[in-house]
């Protein structure tokens, strides 16, 4: 499983440098529209102060646009980016 930005790129070609790979395909749907996974150190106790704060960031990212503006520059908008909030 993989998420889409890695999808768009390494499977369809999508953005610049990407390039086909016709021994990958897509299969389904995506599972989980609305998941940004960012790896912390769980023992760092600053750990979850960051977390909010990205998660924070995230929020005003696909609000004010700047979001959907990396998506189209990448050639990765679609739908799915609309249904999970990204204006």
């Amino acid at each position: 499983m993989l998420d889409f930005p890695i999808v768009a790129y390494y499977v369809l070609g999508t953005g610049p440098g990407g390039k086909v790979n016709n021994h990958l395909r897509l299969i389904g749907v995506p599972i989980f529209l609305n998941n940004y996974v960012i790896a912390f150190n769980k023992n760092n106790p600053k750990a979850e102060t960051l977390k909010t704060e990205i998660d924070q960031a995230l929020d005003i990212l696909k609000k004010d646009g700047t979001l959907r503006r990396i998506y189209e520059k990448w050639n990765m908008w679609n739908d799915q980016q609309a249904q999970i909030g990204i204006v």
